[in-house]
């Protein structure tokens, strides 16, 4: 998770602002669950974002985590957005252990049609493969 996340830290925009919330609101949840404490990334993506709202440097929350305030933002691209980004990492380890795409099974985990899944897949990979090459190549800096 915390691979994913810095993934998008630096990069601007709805989407990443959201993937970055919702893998927050994901550690905050298994934290809550098991007694552990947060990790530092999260702890600090939430001070950060809730200070930013407290001290008045921004006028929402949305725009304090990162969302534009003028976003009107449907549920529903919200959930095609975290659907893309979770099918994204799971397509790619499945593909870095040599084995098949199981679309069907993926579909059916996430209530839409294979056809729906894959749109989601394709449209968001050439962003995905962006962010991983710039972010591997630059993981030492």
């Amino acid at each position: 998770m915390m691979e994913a996340f810095t993934m998008c830290e630096h990069s601007k925009g709805d989407t990443c602002a959201y993937v970055r919330l919702s893998m927050v609101s994901r550690a905050l949840k298994m934290c809550a669950e098991s007694g552990e404490p947060l990790p530092q990334w999260a702890f600090g993506y939430l001070e950060k974002s809730i200070s930013r709202w407290s001290d008045l440097e921004c006028a929402t929350l949305d725009e304090a985590f990162g969302m534009e305030p003028s976003s009107t933002r449907s549920l529903n691209k919200k959930r095609n957005d975290q659907i893309a980004f979770t099918v994204h990492a799971r397509v790619r380890e499945i593909q870095k252990n040599g084995q098949a795409v199981p679309w069907n099974d993926l579909a059916d985990e996430f209530a839409v049609s294979v056809s729906k899944l894959q749109t989601l897949y394709y449209e968001k990979k050439s962003w995905f493969e962006e962010q991983e090459a710039y972010f591997g190549k630059n993981s030492n800096q």
